[in-house]
C-alpha cells in the first residue's frame, strides 16, 4: 500500500520520483574550498537516481560543511524517511524547520514519520498520544497551507491521510473519517487513492480499530 508520505514508510519509494522532482532550491552561495551547494546538487543527482544510501552521505556532507543548511537536512530525512527510520527523519525535519520557517516539505515528511512511529507503537503506549498529536499539527500546518497547484493538492491528500490515520488511532472517528474522505478526493494516483478508499472502508465496519490491532498495528508501515 503506498505512501507519500502517508502512512508510514513502507512504501515512499513509489512517490519518491514526486519529491525528487519538487525538491526546494536555494540559492547559491559563496564557494569554499567544501562548496556545500555542490555537494546539494550531487546528493539531489543521487536521489533521482535512485542511490540512496550514498546520496544520505553526501546530504550529510552538506551538512558538516554547512550545519544551517536546511534543504540539505530535509533531502536526508526524506530518505531516513523511505528507509524506514522515522526517528532520524524526525530529528532532520525538526532541524530544516528550526532553520527555514514554513518548511511545509519538512512538515510532510515529519507528519508521516510521526505517523509512522505511532502505527509501531502497542494501543496502550504512553508514546503514542505524542506521536499522533505531533502527526496532526504537522499535517494540518500542510492542509492549510499548500493551495492551488497539483503537487499542494497530492501533498494535501496525503496529510489528511496521514492525519485521518493518526485521528482514528486517538479513537476519534468522526475526524477521522472527514480526513481519509478528503483523501479520497484529493489524490488521483490510483493506488495511494486505493489506500484511502480501504481505510475510509475499514473506519466504516462497526469494529474499532480493527486494522490495529495485534501484528497488523506492529506492520502498518512495513506493508
Amino acid at each position: 500500500m503506498p505512501a507519500y508520505p502517508m502512512s508510514g514508510p513502507r512504501s515512499f519509494g513509489q512517490a519518491l520520483a514526486q519529491a525528487r522532482d519538487t525538491f526546494p532550491t536555494r540559492s547559491v552561495r559563496r564557494r569554499d574550498e567544501v562548496n556545500p551547494d555542490g555537494l546539494y546538487e550531487r546528493a539531489l543527482r543521487l536521489q533521482r537516481e535512485g542511490s540512496l544510501q550514498a546520496a544520505a552521505a553526501t546530504y550529510s556532507e552538506v551538512i558538516l560543511a554547512d550545519p544551517e543548511f536546511a534543504e540539505a537536512y530535509y533531502g536526508r530525512a526524506s530518505i531516513c524517511y523511505a528507509l524506514g527510520d522515522c526517528d532520524q527523519a524526525i530529528n532532520d525535519c525538526t532541524r530544516a524547520i528550526e532553520l527555514r520557517r514554513s518548511f511545509m516539505e519538512a512538515h510532510l515528511i515529519r507528519g508521516a514519520a510521526c505517523w509512522g512511529k505511532a502505527a509501531q507503537c502497542e494501543e496502550n503506549d504512553p508514546s503514542l498520544a505524542g506521536y499522533c498529536e505531533q502527526a496532526i499539527s504537522d499535517c494540518t500546518r500542510v492542509i492549510d497551507a499548500e493551495t492551488g497547484t497539483s503537487a499542494s493538492r497530492v501533498n494535501r491528500g496525503c496529510a489528511y491521510l496521514n492525519r485521518g490515520l493518526a485521528y482514528w488511532a486517538l479513537g476519534n472517528k468522526p475526524m477521522a473519517k472527514h480526513d481519509l474522505e478528503n483523501a479520497v478526493a484529493l489524490i488521483h494516483n490510483s493506488e495511494w487513492r486505493s489506500e484511502a478508499e480501504q481505510w475510509l472502508v475499514e473506519l466504516k465496519k462497526p469494529r474499532l480499530l480493527a486494522r490495529y490491532e495485534g501484528e497488523t498495528w506492529h506492520s502498518i508501515c512495513k506493508r
